[in-house]
């Protein structure tokens, strides 16, 4: 899955899988990357994309 306006893209898979409580840690394995340094971070938070305040 790829996210528009993202400045790093990872071709992962999954390693292994720990509870978390009622969550569950994901451990990727990463086989390649792509960054874009001079895009601005994209932020998740509060169920929505936001920016970072300067």
């Amino acid at each position: 899955m790829y996210i528009h306006g993202a400045g790093l893209w990872l071709d992962c898979s999954v390693h292994a899988e720990f509870p978390g409580g009622d969550h569950i840690i994901v451990l990727l394995e990463i086989h390649g990357l792509r960054a874009e340094p001079d895009r601005e971070p994209l932020v998740f938070h509060g169920s929505r994309f936001r920016r970072l305040a300067v």
